[in-house]
């Protein structure tokens, strides 16, 4: 076989290996925006715990994915943390809420990137 014969089909093979693994990936994209709102408190030995261990993995979990927006809002902290604290009537902290379109899912304490995802997949 000559080169261009030989470039050709590597050419080819690369499309396909790449096709398939753009085709097996999650895909987690959709037109609608979702937000996931954690909260939480300074004087929580719990959220700060969150914070120090598990946040920065839940941002990583979700960095390539344009559609979903993770917000913290810390108790306390401006007039607006605290309206978003009694619109989602949130109790006790850590909590997760999940916002997508007019669908609301409270998870409380089940901050992981799993079941966000899930979540966010059956809304």
């Amino acid at each position: 076989m000559n080169k261009l014969a030989i470039t050709i089909i590597i050419i080819i093979v690369v499309l396909v290996l790449l096709y398939y693994f753009y085709n097996s990936m999650e895909c987690f994209e959709s037109d609608t925006q979702a937000k996931v709102i954690i909260f939480v408190s300074e004087s929580c030995p719990h959220c700060v715990e969150y914070k120090e261990k598990k946040h920065n993995n839940l941002l990583n979990s979700f960095k390539n994915n344009s559609n979903i927006q993770i917000d913290l809002v810390h108790s306390g902290e401006s007039e607006d943390a605290n309206k978003l604290f009694a619109k989602y009537d949130i109790k006790y902290v850590p909590a997760c809420v999940i916002v997508k379109g007019d669908s609301v899912k409270k998870l409380g304490n089940a901050i992981d990137p799993e079941i966000i995802k899930e979540e966010i997949k059956s809304m």
